[in-house]
């Protein structure tokens, strides 16, 4: 690929956009109700993420910070890490990626097997966990001289979302609510400017964990068991206030809805996406006529079965996930979300 001489988003290497359309219906509450999810895990490597990795690559390589050969470094706690990874073997760029100690060494098998040199950060001093990988991954930039794309605090992060996939969203279709995950907060911010500035009528909804909370000061302790769905601090690109509605959950509410869709046999959502369609479930059993309703479906299943299995070892979480099983098959009436 030729490196541009001026700043421009370059057309990426692989399919990133344009991602169609799933429709599901459900019935809660004596109310149907469409759901309408965009397929962001269609995207070349399988989630949202590649959006942003694409957009902060391109940002770089256009300003020149990032010259061919060279390698880049970032924090990420999993679809980011494998897609940055991904994107620098197409384009001969060396790629680090700093997690966190905890993070399930499934994903970090599959940062490592997209190509990328994977650096473990432990807190010292008092950090918390992101703290520790932002800082490490800064500390080896300054020492390598790898370029640092600081997808956490890198305004390009919202800016691909407000330029790129709010308008591709929200533009052919004018929902009752678009829920969206906390993930970095980048989503969450673009979409609120993007409605914002086109005064659309419509709530932006935030789903986060219950232990992640990254909304607001401080994060709640507790685990964290859905990688990707929210990070345990305060993100640094909080919408204005007024321009959405958090929503949390639990992390059992997305292990469950994923283990519906398994034990369906139509796994078509990763963790990160059940926890969407978890928050979107929760908010339209609160309605009180037919609603239709977008969310993003931010990564697919591929990665997540390793992981669930290891969660369903732990009796007590376990015993969550089968509880939040039976609430839902109560409360839903499968029109087309749960098949059986």
């Amino acid at each position: 690929m030729d490196w541009p001489s001026h700043p421009r988003m370059l057309a990426p290497p692989a399919a990133i956009g344009n991602t169609p359309w799933r429709h599901f219906h459900v019935e809660i509450g004596g109310f149907e109700h469409e759901i309408r999810i965009k397929e962001e895990y269609r995207n070349a490597f399988g989630s949202i993420k590649d959006r942003v990795a694409w957009a902060l690559l391109s940002e770089a390589m256009a300003a020149g910070s990032l010259e061919p050969g060279g390698h880049v470094i970032d924090a990420s706690s999993g679809n980011y890490g494998i897609a940055l990874a991904s994107l620098g073997r197409i384009l001969d760029i060396g790629v680090e990626i700093v997690v966190s100690a905890g993070t399930p060494e499934t994903t970090v098998d599959l940062i490592r097997s997209a190509g990328a040199f994977v650096h473990v950060a432990r807190p010292e001093h008092g950090e918390t966990l992101h703290q520790a990988r932002i800082a490490l991954a800064g500390r080896i930039a300054a020492r390598t001289g790898a370029t640092f794309l600081d997808q956490y605090n890198n305004p390009g992060n919202p800016r691909t979302h407000r330029q790129w996939t709010a308008p591709e969203t929200l533009d052919a279709f004018s929902p009752d609510a678009i829920f969206v995950s906390a993930s970095s907060g980048g989503t969450a911010a673009g979409f609120a400017r993007y409605i914002g500035e086109r005064r659309r009528p419509f709530p932006l909804v935030v789903v986060d964990l219950v232990a992640s909370n990254i909304l607001a000061e401080p994060s709640v302790e507790g685990r964290l068991l859905v990688p990707g769905m929210g990070s345990k601090r305060r993100t640094s690109f909080v919408p204005e206030e007024g321009s959405y509605r958090l929503l949390t959950i639990r992390d059992s509410e997305a292990l469950a809805h994923y283990s519906l869709f398994e034990e369906a046999g139509d796994p078509v959502l990763g963790l990160s996406s059940c926890g969407v369609l978890a928050g979107a479930l929760n908010w339209l059993a609160l309605q009180d006529r037919s609603c239709r309703v977008a969310m993003l479906g931010v990564d697919g299943p591929a990665k997540y079965a390793a992981h669930v299995a290891a969660c369903r070892l732990d009796a007590a979480l376990a015993g969550e996930i089968d509880a939040c099983m039976r609430t839902e098959r109560a409360r839903l009436k499968r029109i087309g979300v749960f098949s059986s």
